[in-house]
């Protein structure tokens, strides 16, 4: 079955997981501005299902009513950070937000810490003119901060405006403490040396003063873990470099040192690997970032290869309980092998992994997708995105993609192997489950299109609880989903959430119904029975039994929050093996016995169902109604003739139902249902 969807549709299409009376939408929220960017980059939701967000705003936005920045004349082209934690019930409990008037400000990443506490990530220029001809106001929290005075940190301890900052919330929003972090460089004989800039934005000459790459990660202890990209080489490149390949070098000797300032005072040196350029290493502080604990590299090096400079990026870092880190790298012109450092012999042999290290730092594991056979570039395509983790079942969940590309898509004899296992992965948005002691693949989910599928960057997560995963996912083209293809135009992206369970099995899939192809999808958050979602979007959206979203003129943020109970306990799958099987390939589904056919029809339906008994038994009176999560309900149909009944399901959700039917003589049988609402389908 094939359904053409149209941009201006605005209903919700099909959600098993969300049809039964214990389900509802709460609420969704928005908020957009006098320019362009409006997204959640990071989020968590505490205990009590209150949701704390850390996103990008400019002037104007508002969530309730509220402005999220109180200067009418901030230039609207600057973005701007909120920090904000809004209730159970979907009111702004209270709001941070922190803007620069001199280059946007921008919020990296949220970690929550303690049970009552959460720590922010971000850069922000401070109010100090450091030779660029201009002072920066700089809205800070609460206050405003403008001029050379000595806000924040002594201004002649700084040697650049732009910071990192760390800030340690309260959950009622207090400040419990901040740092400041500024990034320096000190040649092999401890003097200081200074970046040449080879672009001439503001952004990538202050980009050299950041630890850079946008993630940390806390350990159990409470230590810090920050990404840093290296261009730790004395390496001289064109000028008229493409790509974003290098926008800076260091031009008076090869780096020997990181001096690190933190605050005023504090400075924290560390060694840097003369060998490596384009590496990634991950720096570890103290809970308080007064020390370096431990760093370490990714890579033995890489330098460049017969004029290839290649790169390389950390995508996350994530820790478990025992203090096992985890993270993801994705590479770009890496060279066919590149050894991990801080391994026995482990080696990258395509451009994404996952490596696990012990809490020594030493690496263990690898987890490496390729293929067989193999053309030119194809490993290339793989992504390999975050890691998740399920303590019940020791499982760890891998999530990433496999994009597209047209020298292999088509190509039959081309397959993806994990450990020499061959998966059912082209094209595809997936995760992976497995082992978390010995790394074996447990099980695999996928969501399928023609075109290109993912569930998203760095800000994409997955949700996981008893037995079902989600994610929210961007897709072009035909999305499949179980015996159903939603279709748009390969030049737009459609949006929404699905849902599998553990064996990688498709439950659900919701739409959005929000087609543009700026439209991203950020985290996915589960906490007791509430589902959170929150992302961006350039049109507007359907979120079930709430009002449309309005489309804007530029992207407005988005955050919802859905009740389910079922999600209380483990979902178990349907056992229908003992039916006929079903044909959902047509209007008219057709089951057939060997005493006869059933024949159920429209489907997909809008509010009535008619059945017919066509050569066989008559039917008892008494159906079952069941939906996709497992929930069994008795139903009674209504005779309308020798042969035919009818079954009203007006009042029930749009979803997918197994209807089982029951002969005169005991015997069942079994029709998948579509329920569809009245807009989808005029």
């Amino acid at each position: 079955m094939t359904i053409r969807k149209t941009i201006w549709l605005t209903a919700l299409f099909i959600l098993p997981i969300f049809s039964a009376h214990a389900q509802r939408f709460d609420w969704v929220k928005t908020y957009s501005g006098q320019g362009e960017t409006h997204e959640v980059i990071s989020s968590f939701a505490d205990n009590d299902g209150n949701l704390y967000i850390l996103g990008h705003f400019t002037r104007g936005a508002q969530i309730n009513g509220v402005d999220l920045l109180p200067l009418p004349n901030a230039d609207p082209n600057n973005t701007s950070i909120v920090i904000a934690k809004l209730t159970a019930d979907g009111n702004l409990a209270w709001h941070k937000s922190i803007y620069s008037s001199r280059t946007s400000s921008y919020g990296y990443c949220m970690k929550p810490i303690g049970g009552n506490r959460f720590i922010v990530m971000a850069i922000v220029s401070l109010p100090y003119d450091h030779g660029y001809g201009e002072l920066n106001d700089l809205y800070y929290l609460d206050t405003l901060l403008t001029g050379n005075d000595n806000y924040l940190v002594s201004f002649d301890s700084c040697t650049s405006n732009t910071k990192n900052i760390f800030i340690t919330f309260d959950f009622n929003g207090n400040v419990v403490e901040q740092h400041f972090v500024e990034l320096g460089y000190l040649d092999n004989f401890g003097q200081p040396i200074t970046p040449r800039v080879l672009g001439r934005s503001n952004s990538e000459k202050l980009s050299t003063s950041v630890l850079s790459n946008e993630l940390f990660g806390i350990d159990n202890s409470g230590h810090i873990y920050v990404a840093r990209t290296t261009v730790d080489l004395q390496t001289r490149v064109c000028d008229t470099c493409e790509g974003g390949y290098r926008s800076w070098t260091i031009e008076n000797g090869t780096i020997g040192m990181l001096k690190i300032m933190v605050d005023d005072t504090l400075a924290l040196y560390c060694p840097t690997d003369p060998s490596s350029h384009w590496n990634q290493q991950v720096l570890v502080f103290s809970p308080h970032l007064d020390s370096i604990v431990g760093n370490f590299y990714v890579f033995d090096s890489t330098a460049g290869i017969e004029n290839i400079y290649p790169q390389s990026q950390i995508w996350s870092i994530n820790i478990d309980n025992q203090d096992n880190v985890y993270i993801t790298v994705y590479g770009n012109g890496l060279p066919e092998s590149v050894r991990i450092a801080r391994s026995e012999a482990l080696h990258l042999t395509t451009n994404s992994c996952m490596i696990k290290y012990n809490p020594s730092f030493f690496a263990t594991n690898t987890v490496q997708l390729s293929s067989t056979p193999d053309p030119l570039n194809f490993p290339k395509l793989y992504g390999i995105r975050s890691t998740y983790f399920d303590y019940d079942t020791r499982s760890l969940f891998i999530m990433g993609e496999v994009q597209r590309d047209p020298m292999t898509y088509n190509n039959p004899s081309c397959h993806i192997l994990y450990n020499g296992d061959t998966l059912d992965l082209r094209n595809n948005a997936m995760w992976l489950r497995l082992d978390m002691d010995d790394m074996h693949l447990i099980s695999y989910g996928k969501a399928a299109s023609s075109i290109e599928t993912s569930m998203n960057d760095i800000n994409g997560t997955l949700a996981i609880k008893n037995s079902r995963v989600f994610s929210q996912i961007l897709y072009q083209g035909d999305i499949l989903w179980l015996d159903t293809t939603i279709s748009i135009e390969s030049t737009d992206r459609g949006m929404g959430l699905m849902a599998w369970d553990y064996e990688g099995h498709e439950i659900a899939f919701y739409d959005f119904n929000a087609v543009h192809i700026n439209n991203r999808p950020s985290q996915t958050h589960i906490v007791d029975s509430v589902l959170y979602m929150t992302g961006m979007l350039f049109s507007g959206a359907t979120f079930g039994n709430l009002d449309p979203i309005p489309a804007a003129s530029g992207s407005q943020a988005f955050i919802a929050r859905y009740v389910d109970t079922a999600f209380l306990t483990p979902y178990t799958p349907i056992d229908t093996t003992h039916t006929d099987p079903i044909d959902t390939g047509s209007v008219r589904i057709t089951v057939v016995g060997d005493e006869g056919a059933f024949v159920a029809y429209p489907n997909p339906f809008r509010q009535k169902v008619t059945i017919e008994v066509q050569g066989g038994e008559p039917l008892t009176e008494t159906a079952w109604l069941t939906d996709l999560t497992g929930r069994r309900e008795q139903m009674r149909l209504t005779a309308e003739g020798a042969g035919r009944y009818s079954l009203d399901l007006t009042s029930r959700p749009q979803a997918t139902y197994l209807l089982t039917l029951t002969t005169a003589s005991g015997k069942t049988h079994t029709v998948r249902l579509l329920k569809q609402s009245d807009i989808f389908s005029q």
